[in-house]
């Protein structure tokens, strides 16, 4: 037997350990819902989940690996209380206006409509 201490105290196991996440995935499982995936590359993905566990709703962003010695979860990721989401997403619009993606997407937006109305008034 392997003997891990993790945040919920000793774990005992004869199988290979599962990970914290494991663990926590394993305890939450009721209540998950998968959300949506992003491609990172060939063998990781983000997985974006929501979750309920004692009363309390969770954001989880996990990366999950698809290879030859080992699919499933892995300990990188964030786990956080659905009321951060919007203070979450403030921060990711900065990180976006920082990177300047929001002005490229803007620029995006706008000339699709600039393009279509020159050529349907053209008509």
């Amino acid at each position: 037997d392997r003997r891990v201490e993790g945040e919920h105290g000793i774990l005992f196991a004869s199988a290979p350990l599962l990970s914290r996440s494991g663990y926590e995935r394993r305890k939450m499982a009721d209540n998950q819902k998968e959300i949506g995936r992003m491609r990172l590359n060939v063998m990781d993905s983000l997985v974006f989940q929501t979750s309920e566990y004692r009363g309390k709703k969770y954001v989880d962003i996990r990366k999950y690996v698809e290879s030859q010695s080992y699919t499933g979860f892995t300990k990188q990721g964030i786990r956080f209380n659905a009321g951060l989401f919007e203070e979450f997403m403030e921060n990711l619009k900065k990180v976006s206006e920082d990177l300047g993606l929001e002005a490229e997407e803007e620029r995006a937006e706008e000339q699709p409509g600039e393009a279509g109305e020159a050529d349907g008034g053209g008509s």
